[in-house]
């Protein structure tokens, strides 16, 4: 339908919401705290983000490998039926690296949004996506749909300080500040490690920051690793 249709375009932007935090004030939740006002942080949700982060991560050697450069980018579809999409500015790093850093983004879109933010959010995932590049720390971005028709996206590092080079991008504290509140209503943003790259069994949660844009002011959370 035109919304997956849309989504299916917009996937890139949400790069800013990993850098958002800063120095912002964040509630502590407990290991395995539950808030009945917020399902969206409940501990099965991350846990069902996880599946389907890893099932992105294990297809990537596979994906990665039909590359004929050392960068690139791979769109199709997964043995499992998902359509992904995969960037990476250094194959050769993602598939040798002995440990990397790993970043989750999974955010729910609002039901509906004006052709207006569409075609604003279509400009800056255009002007992000070409940032990547720019970025050598980011060695690999890859994105796959699943069955409610949004995305969850997964960023690797070779150090857990790369992000911070994104803050130096007015597109990306555009998107984050402006953009990404009307564009989704809640987004988990999960922080682990490959302990062993990709050979790793499977991502070590460090910890999981919640955004609720629901409500006239952002609420944002940061609960400890699962």
């Amino acid at each position: 339908d035109d919304a997956r249709a849309d989504n299916h375009k917009i996937r890139f932007h949400n790069i800013g919401i990993i850098v958002s935090c800063g120095k912002i004030k964040m509630d502590q939740l407990e290991p395995n705290q539950r808030l009945a006002a917020k399902p969206f942080t409940d501990i099965e949700n991350s846990q069902q983000d996880l599946v389907y982060l890893e099932l992105l991560r294990a297809g990537l050697p596979s994906i990665l490998a039909t590359l004929s450069g050392n960068s690139g980018e791979q769109a199709g579809h997964l043995a499992s039926g998902h359509e992904y999409r995969v960037i990476t500015t250094d194959k050769a790093t993602t598939l040798t690296a002995p440990a990397l850093f790993a970043v989750g983004f999974c955010g729910t879109r609002v039901p509906s949004t004006s052709a207006e933010l569409m075609a604003e959010m279509t400009m800056v995932d255009g002007d992000l996506t070409a940032e990547i590049y720019r970025h050598p720390i980011i060695v690999c971005y890859a994105s796959i749909q699943i069955e409610d028709g949004n995305w969850r996206n997964l960023v690797l590092l070779t150090q857990s300080e790369g992000v911070a080079h994104w803050r130096e991008s007015m597109r990306h504290i555009y998107a984050t500040d402006v953009l990404s509140p009307r564009y989704y209503t809640c987004v988990r943003l999960h922080n682990g490690l490959l302990e062993q790259g990709l050979r790793s069994e499977r991502m070590l949660l460090t910890s999981t920051k919640y955004y609720d844009f629901s409500t006239p002011e952002v609420w944002r959370a940061i609960r400890p690793k699962l």
